[in-house]
């Protein structure tokens, strides 16, 4: 966007074209994702739960709740709202993991 001179809003699309930031059509989007999927074999997933995974792998990897907010164009509270099953698995873990470094 900033490319084009222009600030993102909250109505913005996040896929847009190379022509002016326009957005792009949802064909255009999903058929290349399908021709992957069919290519590759892998299961199928749309762009909606690309989103969902880039969520769920940047909280596994310890990225601050804003920071995984922002990038997602939401608030950290809606961030624990949607991915707070994320964060309990998390916490269990790092119990784990904090028994292990005791040698419990």
């Amino acid at each position: 966007m900033l490319t084009y001179g222009k600030r993102w809003t909250e109505s913005d699309y996040v896929f847009i074209t190379d022509r002016g930031a326009n957005p792009v059509s949802v064909k255009s989007v999903c058929e290349p994702i399908e021709r992957i999927i069919k290519k590759s074999r892998i299961k199928r997933i749309t762009p909606h739960g690309l989103r969902h995974t880039h969520a769920t792998i940047l909280i596994s990897k310890g990225v601050p709740l804003p920071t995984v907010a922002d990038r997602l164009g939401n608030t950290p509270e809606m961030i624990l709202r949607i991915y707070g099953h994320t964060l309990k698995k998390l916490e269990v873990e790092s119990v784990k993991i904090f028994n292990d470094a005791l040698n419990f």
